[in-house]
């Protein structure tokens, strides 16, 4: 859906001490799923944290749930890029040429290379803004050495309400990917990228809950413990 949060509050020109953020589209069942909607026609791509986790992509690819393969298979150009020399390599193996081991800031030049004179129409960062030191420097930066390149930037982040959090919780316990370094609500991502000066578009909440006859689907209301976000952002 187009994101319908006023600017007002992104743009932090007014405050709201208990903004309600709602969602009211569909549910999609993964965020492949929605990669799979924005993407439709393919276009030129760049795939940022390309590897993901090593001994997760031979699996991903059979279960036909590894990005770069997907992107790869339905886009026109594209070109994964990764700071991980190990897994650049172990892709490569994989028979993935379209891969750089690059710094998406320092190697800019480079990055634009690959594409000679022509654009990018979607860089895509899956799974790993929550891991970054500083989203909004580094969102700031990609803006600042992309602007003019890249017409649109596609993030998916897991949800901080997703359902095994609160589960956790009301086990007292805080479970996390070790390299974790935040968590994004649907209304904190839309800020993050306002604060970098890239504009919120269109949000996506993906991961449907499943139970008996539907109980938790109808618990929680237009889904917002779903286990991830998507949003789309204007360059």
């Amino acid at each position: 859906m187009f994101v319908n949060i006023p600017e007002e509050y992104l743009k932090s020109e007014r405050v709201h001490n208990g903004f309600s953020f709602e969602y009211n589209d569909q549910i999609y069942n993964s965020r492949f799923d929605v990669i799979n909607k924005i993407i439709w026609g393919g276009g030129n791509v760049i795939d940022l944290g390309c590897v993901g986790y090593i001994p997760n992509i031979s699996k991903a690819i059979e279960n036909n749930v590894y990005l770069h393969a997907i992107l790869t298979d339905k886009c026109g150009n594209v070109l994964g890029v990764d700071i991980d020399s190990d897994g650049i390599n172990y892709v490569k193996d994989l028979g993935y040429n379209n891969v750089i081991k690059a710094d998406i800031i320092r190697d800019s030049d480079t990055i634009k290379g690959w594409f000679g004179d022509e654009k990018v129409d979607f860089m895509v960062m899956g799974e790993m803004l929550h891991e970054i030191d500083d989203p909004i420097g580094f969102l700031s930066q990609i803006r600042q050495n992309y602007t003019g390149f890249i017409r649109q930037i596609v993030i998916t982040v897991p949800n901080i309400y997703r359902y095994s959090n609160i589960i956790n919780g009301l086990s007292g316990k805080d479970i996390n990917h070790t390299e974790n370094r935040c968590w994004f609500s649907p209304y904190t991502l839309c800020k993050t990228l306002a604060c970098s000066g890239i504009r919120p578009k269109e949000i996506y909440l993906a991961g449907r809950l499943k139970g008996k006859k539907g109980f938790l689907l109808g618990l929680f209301k237009k889904n917002i413990c779903a286990e991830h976000i998507v949003l789309v952002g204007e360059i």
